[in-house]
């Protein structure tokens, strides 16, 4: 029992969603039910999935390909990490996104503080 989790980069913004192709989208992974079931004691024990992708254009859609499994998505957060905001020898940075890869250097323009 599995679905798979998917996603579509893009460049320039519509007004409808690309259409279902699954050989437009690129697979991220299968998740498992694994363990998230009842136990004896009719507790619940939910599954937590950390995935990361490198996106390299200004969008991206993901999808959740359901084929059949007993699972349910509790809960779905979608994030990216930035570099913050900084002032060094009098120039302000604003806060950056990360590259493609959290360690890749990524260059980002400052301008001078007030009154420099």
């Amino acid at each position: 029992e599995t679905f798979s989790l998917l996603y579509y980069e893009f460049d320039a913004a519509t007004r409808e969603p690309p259409p279902w192709e699954p050989e437009s989208y690129k697979l991220i992974g299968r998740i498992a039910a694994g363990e998230g079931r009842f136990n004896t004691n009719s507790e619940v024990i939910i599954n937590t999935e950390i995935k990361s992708i490198p996106v390299t254009k200004k969008g991206v859609y993901f999808a959740f390909r359901d084929q059949g499994a007993c699972i349910s998505l509790l809960a779905i957060k979608v994030y990216y990490i930035t570099c913050p905001e900084v002032t060094i020898n009098f120039a302000k940075f604003p806060t950056t996104p990360t590259g493609r890869e959290v360690t890749f250097i990524e260059q980002a323009t400052g301008r001078c503080v007030d009154n420099a």
